[in-house]
Formats: structure tokens, C-alpha cells, sequence
């Protein structure tokens, strides 16, 4: 369990500090009243990365529920394991509305082609 707990943390703590990072490269993504193409393109190209370190983190993720519902079982129905189910609640949560703003963001711009 100490191991998984070493894991967790860690973890935990680098996909907080990574959303941070996106949502805020996501908020300054411009999505209209572009002056021209080449503004555009800029901003299609950001939406691209975006996605895609998204997919490149899903990983992490999936192995940060997965560790943390091991360990949240292993400590029983405690105060801490209710902490954990609720900070892994907390980043499933804030990676969705990333997902979904991502994808909003992307229709945004599709339609100004």
C-alpha cells in the first residue's frame, strides 16, 4: 500500500499542475474576429496541440483513478479515502469541462473557415 501511496501523490500533484497549464493555454486560445487567415491558423494549430496532449495524458489519468481506488479500498471508509475519491472526483471533473471546452472551442473555430 506505502508504494501505491508513493505513486498516487505524485501523481495527483503533476495532473493538477498540468490542467492548470491547459486550461489556462485554452482560455487564451482565440476563437473569433480573427484579422486573418493567418491568425486562424494559429489558432487551429493550438486546439491541435491541445488535443493532443490531451490524448498523450489520458494515460495518466486512467492509472491515477485506477491507483487511487486501490488505495481508498485498502484504507477502508475513512476520513482519507473519502479525500481521495474526492480529489480524484475533483480532476475527472476538471478534465471533462477541459474536453468539453476543447471541443466547443474547436466548433468555434471550424466555423470561421
Amino acid at each position: 500500500m506505502f508504494q501505491k501511496c508513493c505513486i498516487l501523490f505524485p501523481l495527483q500533484c503533476l495532473l493538477k499542475a498540468w490542467l492548470t497549464d491547459k486550461e489556462e493555454a485554452l482560455n487564451k486560445v482565440q476563437t473569433r474576429n480573427f484579422k486573418d487567415q493567418t491568425e486562424l491558423s494559429v489558432n487551429v494549430r493550438k486546439l491541435a496541440i491541445l488535443k493532443e496532449d490531451m490524448g498523450m495524458k489520458r494515460q495518466m489519468l486512467d492509472q491515477l483513478s485506477e491507483v487511487g481506488q486501490d488505495v481508498a479500498q485498502l484504507l477502508g471508509n475513512n476520513r482519507a479515502s473519502k479525500k481521495i475519491d474526492s480529489d480524484l472526483e475533483e480532476l475527472t471533473q476538471r478534465w471533462d469541462n477541459l474536453v468539453q471546452k476543447l471541443e466547443d472551442f474547436s466548433n468555434q473555430v471550424s466555423k470561421q473557415y
